[in-house]
């Protein structure tokens, strides 16, 4: 092992407070996504690339659900008579598409 990857140090900033501001956005406003919030954080005055809070959003679980859609009521169908006589009742075939006689 190169002695360069084992004494590699990151040189990234620390996120805290911008993960902290965005929790307490996120809490405040739960329906906005990341990027809502991004547009928030901006007019706050910082910094940042939406793609980075993305990254965080999804770090700290702050996806937001899915709305569920209203169950429809039944209606309940009528069921036609049992015919009686012969007659009665007509139906057409839509799925045979030619003459029996040709």
């Amino acid at each position: 092992m190169a002695r360069s990857s084992f004494y590699w140090r990151s040189r990234a900033k620390d996120q805290t407070p911008l993960r902290r501001r965005l929790r307490e956005l996120a809490a405040a406003r739960p329906r906005f996504g990341y990027p809502r919030l991004h547009v928030l954080l901006r007019r706050e005055g910082w910094r940042v690339n939406i793609t980075r809070v993305y990254r965080l959003y999804e770090l700290e679980g702050l996806g937001v659900e899915r709305r569920k859609r209203k169950k429809r009521g039944s209606v309940l169908r009528v069921v036609p008579e049992a015919p009686t006589a012969p007659n009665q009742r007509w139906s057409m075939d839509l799925v045979q598409d030619s003459l029996w006689s040709v």
